[in-house]
């Protein structure tokens, strides 16, 4: 699983587990194409959610890597 970036503040366009860019499609919205995050299988499991500190929750979106690493490792 990706390192996580413990106790970084993080802007709305970076993970707020690995502090990388999250590509959020709502954020950009240049070529008007659905964010990743909506594409049909992708989920947000508790447990991946509840990695992101009270500091940052609800603030960034997390990112590709770290959901799919996550999946991943938790099957």
């Amino acid at each position: 699983m990706l390192s996580l970036n413990e106790g970084a503040s993080h802007d709305s366009e970076n993970c707020p587990l690995c502090g990388q860019s999250n590509q959020c499609g709502h954020l950009s919205l240049r070529d008007n194409t659905p964010c990743w995050c909506t594409e049909s299988g992708v989920t947000f499991p508790e447990s991946l959610l509840n990695k992101v500190s009270a500091t940052d929750g609800h603030k960034a979106c997390i990112c590709k890597a770290c959901v799919l690493s996550h999946i991943q490792d938790n099957p």
